[in-house]
């Protein structure tokens, strides 16, 4: 079953607003950029290419399949769960509502990577 935050919650970590990592994804992140996946569980091992990042979403190249549009929404549901994601208490798995958890959890924890 996937995960449903309560109701109302505020898309904000801790000082960090969903805007203001939104607005990190689109003027940091660049068109051919790498990205090796991330996972807290760290059974990540893939890569996947940055192809283009607008207002609506980024579109992503993955090691092996055709290319994808992540919508900016998908990433705005999956942060309203980052810290739970982050502490273990939720597991990729119950991300269902979004079939691109490989992406968003990469870019969110890429923004916090200094």
């Amino acid at each position: 079953m996937p995960y449903n935050p309560s109701p109302g919650s505020v898309l904000k970590l801790g000082p960090y607003t969903f805007s203001q990592y939104w607005t990190a994804i689109q003027t940091k992140l660049k068109a051919g950029q790498p990205m090796p996946s991330w996972s807290v569980a760290k059974r990540a091992t893939s890569t996947f290419h940055i192809l283009k990042v607008d207002s609506e979403g980024v579109i992503v190249a993955p090691q092996d399949g055709d290319p994808r549009r992540v919508p900016k929404r998908d990433f705005e549901r999956v942060f309203e769960v980052w810290p739970d994601y982050k502490a273990k208490k939720v597991q990729r798995h119950e991300l269902g509502f979004t079939q691109h958890s490989t992406y968003i959890i990469t870019l969110l924890h890429w923004v916090e990577t200094p």
